[in-house]
């Protein structure tokens, strides 16, 4: 079901991996396809957020992006897939993402936590940027 032409790879990205946030960098030399939305339940983990499955939605942004920079995503998002799956604090895992404005949908990898959500702030509307709107810190 996953699609990629090449060595370039689809990826959902919602917390601080978006542009104009703090961990952009990390996105240099991907491409972007449009925002869009994933099942999922969104919660604010203080520094970053963070994305379980749930009966929500959350918005995003997806990008092409090659093997290096997926690569150096793996790392940030403490994802070890070579290490049990209890090691790594999100997984990487496939999702379908309905693209905003269009009667499109997209495979492409996303991060989900992979730990305890006991007693964060579930993000009820689902978007990373909104949520920030009111609280610079992060940006």
């Amino acid at each position: 079901m996953f699609l990629h032409t090449s060595s370039m790879q689809r990826i959902f990205v919602y917390g601080t991996l978006l542009p104009s946030l703090c961990r952009h960098y990390a996105m240099q030399g991907s491409r972007s396809l449009g925002r869009g939305t994933i099942s999922g339940l969104l919660y604010d983990l203080g520094p970053y957020p963070a994305v379980v499955h749930g009966a929500g939605k959350v918005w995003g942004e997806v990008f092409e992006v090659d093997a290096t920079v997926l690569a150096s995503l793996d790392e940030i998002e403490a994802f070890y897939p070579d290490a049990p799956a209890d090691k790594s604090e999100y997984l990487r895992e496939e999702v379908v993402v309905q693209m905003d404005g269009a009667e499109v949908t997209l495979s492409a990898w996303f991060y989900r936590f992979n730990q305890s959500i006991a007693r964060k702030h579930l993000i009820e509307h689902g978007d990373y940027l909104k949520f920030l709107d009111g609280n610079q810190t992060f940006r």
